[in-house]
């Protein structure tokens, strides 16, 4: 469904009379005017990195609880929807967040789904699950270091009934500006985060016991202390 073959068939179609751009040629660049480097956000944004070596000092509770905030969090209400810390075609948050918890203190190892409306974490299986995540994720070495897995898993009905088949591009959106969330709150708590793209899918589904064709993992980052 993802890739050309998607793209084609979700594209919206509308017939309009539109030339193409003319290019102008032998124009010189307009260098742009650089940001101050120790701007506060300039230096969050240029020192964020895919980090995929961790300490083994666990992770703080108060610093869990700072990301998943970040990531996904009720930030105002608007016509009696409540808007999160990303923007969402339509309102529709169709990103379901899981946290995998191996090393964080106070707070048990297991399975968690995140309720960002509520702030809250609800404990699904009990239990170190780093192994069979490693597994999953094709057995990448730094998820044995980190300290939690956050898992993003794409209920697209929730924007497909909408939008149609192009509903599936506004998941990936949300995906996406979750993705940066945790990279950017990981970088200004001195943690190292990493997201891993690469995993099997069907076996991702099978282990958090999520079913139906229009509900998939869409990536997953790792979040540990910097050695």
């Amino acid at each position: 469904m993802i890739g050309e073959k998607f793209i084609k068939e979700s594209s919206i179609k509308i017939e309009l009379k539109i030339s193409s751009i003319k290019r102008e040629k032998n124009i010189k660049p307009i260098k742009l005017v650089k940001p101050i480097p120790e701007d506060f956000f300039i230096k969050l944004i240029t020192e964020r990195r895919s980090v995929r070596e961790y300490s083994e000092k666990p992770m703080s509770f108060e610093h869990l609880s700072f990301i998943l905030y970040s990531a996904s969090s009720v930030s105002g209400e608007r016509m009696g929807i409540k808007l999160r810390t990303y923007p969402s075609a339509g309102a529709k948050y169709p990103i379901d967040i899981y946290v995998a918890v191996f090393n964080v203190e106070n707070l048990e190892q297991g399975i968690y789904k995140y309720n960002d409306t509520k702030f809250q974490l609800e404990l699904l299986a009990k239990g170190n699950y780093k192994k069979e995540l490693y597994d999953i994720s094709i057995q990448q070495d730094f998820v044995m270091q980190s300290a939690i897995m956050i898992i993003l898993v794409a209920r697209s009905l929730r924007s497909t009934y909408r939008y149609g088949e192009r509903g599936i591009r506004y998941v990936l959106m949300d995906a996406s500006y979750i993705s940066s969330n945790i990279y950017l709150s990981s970088t200004y708590l001195n943690l190292g985060s990493c997201v891993i793209g690469s995993f099997a899918d069907e076996a991702f589904k099978k282990f958090l016991n999520i079913k139906g064709d229009e509900t998939f993992v869409v990536l997953a980052h790792t979040v540990g202390t910097i050695k």
